[in-house]
């Protein structure tokens, strides 16, 4: 049996993350349109250009989710207003019918 170090598991988790972060990019380039920040600089300084970059792709997709969770939930609380406003609708036309 082959024993894999925890080197080698981090480099290929790595791989392909970066490899779904390039099909990321090719889909949707503006998603990654983020200004840098001090962060950037600080892990460019150490040479560490690739993770600088992941940590930069993750917090723009994590500020899309987050914008998209808020919208779901406003969407979730008209829905429920707009369905009781039908119910209410529908007692009130079937009283009178």
């Amino acid at each position: 049996m082959n024993q894999v170090t925890y080197a080698t598991v981090t480099a290929i988790a790595i791989d392909k993350a970066s490899g779904r972060i390039t099909k990321l990019r090719r889909c949707r380039p503006s998603l990654f349109s983020v200004p840098m920040g001090s962060g950037i600089v600080s892990a460019n300084e150490n040479g560490d250009d690739g993770a600088a970059e992941f940590s930069e792709c993750f917090r723009a997709l994590a500020k899309k989710v987050g914008i998209l969770a808020t919208h779901r939930a406003e969407l979730m609380e008209m829905y429920a207003s707009s369905e009781a406003s039908h119910k209410q609708l529908t007692k009130e036309l079937d009283e009178k019918y």
